[in-house]
């Protein structure tokens, strides 16, 4: 049997299911600590994300702007990826030693971005501002119905997670991939599903596989954002952390049954 982290470490998609407690998220940090991002080798590399999509809040505000929600939620999640893989690299590289590198990716990163950065500190707090500012928005809409004016706000507006992450994998000389961990603890806002579907349904898995982790009693659509529905085997694998998804099976089967008498 395959360990979880050769399964992980997969250039595929995967929706891994198990309950949230301490143990799942033990293992999954585990692997990211063993698989850091590395300079001039062909190695993929590990990231864990213990936040992934919006706060699930109820709202009194009807007829809610599905298109704004999704956006709201799409860039939010580029954010994150970006904000934690800028993290990541700045644990596991010598940034000092390789500034040469550094300063080359910022440049190219600021020509169609936006920001003005000029250290990589500079860069990683304008994308941990721009995902802030978008939670920030999203939780206001809910509430209110309004979104207040903030992109133009921003260093870095708008996050294009793939063109990023190849300019990226360029600056660290790596052709492998990244194996995103987005760890769902609770239930997720519809908006903020679909957004992970989107990079799930996409062929982008030789840059980013997404391991979406969550108990299956809590992902509330296989939908994207353009109505595609993610399919099993093409789109995504199956890896199973304990008995919860027959559990669901099971629950599921049973309440058709009672319906259909």
């Amino acid at each position: 049997m395959r360990s979880l982290e050769n399964s992980v470490m997969e250039m595929r998609h995967h929706f891994i299911y198990g309950r949230d407690n301490s143990l799942r998220e033990k293992q999954l940090r585990e692997i990211d600590v063993n698989n850091p991002i590395v300079l001039d080798q062909n190695r993929p590399m590990g990231v864990y994300l213990d936040t992934i999509g919006f706060p699930n809040l109820k709202s009194d505000i009807k007829d809610l702007d599905k298109n704004m929600l999704d956006m709201l939620a799409n860039e939010y999640l580029s954010f994150v990826i970006w904000d934690n893989l800028l993290n990541k690299f700045r644990n596991d590289i010598d940034v000092e030693k390789e500034q040469a590198r550094i300063k080359k990716f910022i440049e190219k990163m600021n020509k169609f971005g936006g920001s003005k950065a000029k250290t990589i500190d500079e860069y990683a707090k304008s994308i941990k501002d721009s995902r802030d500012a978008f939670l920030e928005a999203y939780i206001k809409y809910i509430q209110t119905g309004e979104i207040i004016p903030f992109i133009e706000k921003l260093d870095v507006p708008f996050m294009m997670i793939e063109l990023s992450i190849k300019k990226f994998k360029e600056m660290l000389n790596n052709g492998a991939f990244f194996a995103v961990i987005a760890d769902s603890k609770g239930k997720l806002p519809s908006c903020s599903c679909r957004a992970i579907n989107n990079l799930v349904c996409s062929r982008i898995n030789g840059d980013i596989s997404m391991n979406v982790v969550t108990d299956p009693d809590n992902w509330m659509t296989y939908y994207a954002q353009n109505g595609q529905i993610a399919e099993y085997v093409h789109d995504y694998g199956v890896i199973e952390l304990d008995g919860s998804l027959n559990e669901q099976i099971k629950r599921l089967k049973k309440s058709y049954v009672n319906k259909e008498d």
